[in-house]
């Protein structure tokens, strides 16, 4: 904005008028709409993060998504977030204006205070090509009224205009849009992308650096997943098992797992079979198994076998039958002496 003269800076509308820059009107070309809003949401889109310059919107909900799992650039975001919040800053000016200044600062983000500022700014700055916003509130609706208060708005939340007098459009948790006039939100870009048709958008340092920080988060997952992941160490199998029932003992074991609270140890599996045919490579039935006539042919452990109980009965009587007749004899075989002739 350009300095007026009197220590306010404001857009000149004839500048505006006069440049062979197209500016929007905020109110006709910036409402979201299905390609920038956030509640589009492609449900089958590949796992990859969309190039760079289309639908920024959605690249930078997935760099928000990425970034949280990638370990080491997380901690680097999170040092230089702290560090600029440490920075120390002086004010300079007349003494009643600064001590205003000086509680909007340490009273920003509704109360959170400068650290809270300045540690959302950072990684909105740092990890979103949408770049980061505030808001400055003011005791009034004009340019020179008294700023009150400053605020980080989410950049997931704020769209880019391309309108110098109501460059962002700004949706709350209401789902409500507000048009914001430049004298109450400022725009904030690293790197800003020299493309016309993008307006605000920026090349973040996360989109500077996605490639490397892609590769380091697929070591460490790999790493973390054949170090740390209870899968299963061992099958022991003996033949005629199918894979359903090996699906199902894999289920089994680690619902047993679970049970017994192990987070990265899982036991052997042993998986085996009922079914004669796994042991000797056939089929055999219960008959041919051990049944009476497998043993009454082949075995020779059974030597009639009949069809019912009753034949049964009949048989046993015949072989009854055939037994030799015992009498019982009353002749005592042994002499009784008497006690006294001995």
């Amino acid at each position: 904005m350009a300095d007026n003269g009197d220590g306010t800076k404001e857009v000149d509308p004839k500048a505006v008028a006069g440049s062979v820059i197209e500016t929007p009107s905020a109110g006709a070309a910036a409402v979201p709409s299905i390609t920038t809003s956030l509640l589009w949401f492609v449900a089958n889109a590949a796992s990859e993060i969309i190039e760079w310059g289309h639908n920024t919107k959605l690249r930078d909900k997935q760099l928000r998504a990425f970034y949280p799992n990638e370990s080491y650039f997380l901690s680097g975001l999170g040092t230089v977030s702290s560090r600029n919040a440490a920075f120390d800053w002086v004010l300079e000016g007349a003494t009643v204006p600064i001590g205003h200044i000086q509680d909007v600062l340490n009273n920003a983000n509704n109360g959170r205070g400068w650290h809270d500022l300045m540690v959302k700014t950072s990684i909105d700055l740092y990890t979103q090509d949408n770049g980061a916003f505030w808001e400055i509130v003011r005791a009034g609706d004009k340019p020179d009224d008294v700023v009150i208060g400053l605020n980080h708005l989410d950049s997931q939340e704020c769209w880019h205009t391309g309108d110098p007098m109501k460059p962002v459009v700004y949706r709350d948790m209401k789902g409500g849009y507000h048009q914001l006039p430049w004298y109450s939100v400022v725009e904030l870009a690293e790197l800003p992308a020299p493309v016309e048709k993008l307006y605000g958008i920026q090349l973040c340092a996360l989109t500077r650096l996605l490639r490397a920080a892609e590769i380091i988060k697929n070591i460490t997952t790999y790493e973390s997943e054949k170090t740390g992941g209870r899968f299963q160490r061992a099958v022991h199998m003996v033949k005629g098992i199918s894979t359903a029932e090996i699906n199902d003992a894999l289920a089994q074991v680690a619902t047993q797992a679970d049970n017994k609270g192990l987070l990265r140890y899982i036991q052997p599996l042993v998986v085996g079979s009922v079914q004669p045919k796994a042991a000797i490579g056939q089929d055999v039935d219960t008959e041919e198994l051990g049944g009476a006539k497998m043993h009454a042919e082949i075995s020779g452990t059974v030597d009639y076998r009949l069809p019912d109980d009753p034949s049964c009965i009949k048989k046993l009587r015949e072989l009854v039958a055939m037994l030799p007749d015992q009498q019982i004899s009353s002749t005592k075989t042994v002499s009784e002496k008497n006690p006294e002739d001995s």
